[in-house]
């Protein structure tokens, strides 16, 4: 019984730890989640092992609210997504939008597909920015078309509305179990969680974190391959006026050699 008990406890541990690929457990923080479920009860043990985490009747109500998705027909190549809000995801964890600590996305912020940084990004970020103080909000900017196959997929599936979920990457700050029974093991993050990216991805951890829509004013594709003809356009110009510059001045001609030329032209006209 002791053996079961302890590869039980081994069980829920990996499960708590490796179970979402997004949040970066730093040794210390995975120490204090190790501790816990060693010092969790039998009882509560098997409490917490039993919970169907991705079972519908344990998913936040706002999956069944989340909107409908629908093709949005469109090339533009930034997009306004929601990466994270405070309610409770498919793994029983709460994340407070005002706990963000956001010094990574001044300089870099990439934009993954579900959270792969083995491969090249898709996109990069805007500095994210709380909208009424309860959703994390970002657009993503994918490069122009030609730039990477792999954006231009990822790019044309959020268009026609099959890819729209979204997943925040974190190093976890200050955190606590929640002591809600009907969130055995959920973890409340409470501040200092540390943006290090966020992902496009088909099953999102919080089913209502997802595309908006394009972003405001943002550039399509088209345009964007008017804009790359139009920078062709004034290479050329730019090499034509080099090419221009760079022809000798003729060299100046004596009295005699003009009046010379004038004869030639003028028997020339004659003949004609």
């Amino acid at each position: 019984m002791a053996d079961a008990i302890r590869d039980l406890r081994q069980t829920v541990l990996s499960r708590r730890l490796d179970g979402n690929s997004n949040i970066k457990w730093t040794p210390k923080s995975a120490a204090v989640v190790r501790d816990y479920i060693e010092s969790l009860s039998e009882k509560a043990l098997i409490q917490a092992s039993e919970t169907k985490l991705f079972e519908p009747g344990v998913a936040p109500s706002n999956v069944a609210n989340a909107h409908v998705l629908r093709a949005m027909n469109s090339t533009a190549l930034s997009w306004q997504v929601q990466i994270s809000n405070g309610s409770t995801d498919l793994m029983l964890d709460q994340i407070s939008p005002t706990g963000w600590n956001l010094k990574n996305a001044a300089g870099n912020l990439p934009v993954l597909l579900a959270h792969d940084s083995s491969t090249l990004p898709v996109g990069q970020s805007s500095m994210p920015w709380l909208r009424s103080g309860t959703a994390l909000m970002a657009n993503v900017a994918f490069p122009e078309p030609g730039t990477s196959a792999l954006s231009d997929q990822v790019r044309a599936m959020v268009a026609a509305g099959v890819l729209r979920g979204a997943s925040v990457g974190f190093i976890p700050g200050q955190f606590q179990f929640s002591k809600d029974p009907a969130r055995p093991l959920g973890i409340d993050f409470l501040s200092g969680h540390i943006l290090t990216e966020w992902s496009l991805c088909a099953v999102p951890c919080n089913p209502s974190c997802l595309v908006d829509g394009p972003a405001s004013g943002s550039k399509s594709a088209s345009d964007a391959k008017i804009a790359a003809r139009k920078r062709e356009a004034q290479a050329l110009v730019t090499e034509g006026r080099a090419l221009v510059e760079a022809i000798p001045d003729p060299v100046p001609q004596t009295r005699e050699q003009r009046l010379a030329e004038a004869r030639r032209l003028r028997s020339a006209a004659y003949r004609t």
